[in-house]
């Protein structure tokens, strides 16, 4: 089997959802060499670049934003793990694409003393504070577990 039929394999089962491999993979042209596969894979802000070749035996992954930042005329991106063309190196890459398409949780007031509170201080408080909103008319619906702890 081709590096490129494996690299198939790998996108089509591991990446794409239900394998509906034409749906989410972009295979571009490459005029300079006949041995070197190109494909793009979209997520909302960034598309992944791979490159495989049969003659070298690599693999590897670059990605760049979607769209520029305000008042930039172009588009971010930089280079992922990248290797001999074998599992090992596949798993860096998905691993890669995951952790870039994470994002930071905001830390909120609500995330902070939401549903798992942190500590029994930090529960009182914002109980205390909930009150406080909705006595000034700030908030006018206070959640049914924050009042029966008042009660």
């Amino acid at each position: 089997m081709s590096n490129r039929d494996t690299l198939f394999g790998w996108i089509k089962n591991e990446i794409c959802p239900y394998g509906q491999f034409s749906d989410y993979v972009q295979i571009t042209a490459n005029s300079d060499s006949s041995s070197r596969t190109n494909v793009n894979l979209y997520s909302h802000d960034y598309c992944y670049h791979i490159t495989c070749t049969e003659d070298s035996n690599y693999l590897g992954i670059s990605y760049s934003c979607r769209k520029p930042r305000a008042g930039e005329d172009w588009t971010r991106g930089n280079d992922l793990p990248d290797g001999l063309f074998n599992r090992k190196t596949w798993e860096k890459i998905k691993s890669a694409i995951i952790k870039n398409e994470f994002v930071r949780i905001a830390k909120s007031r609500r995330n902070e003393l939401g549903m798992g509170f942190e500590t029994p201080e930090i529960a009182k408080k914002t109980m205390r504070d909930l009150f406080t909103f909705q006595k000034m008319k700030c908030w006018t619906k206070i959640p049914d577990e924050f009042i029966e702890t008042q009660n």
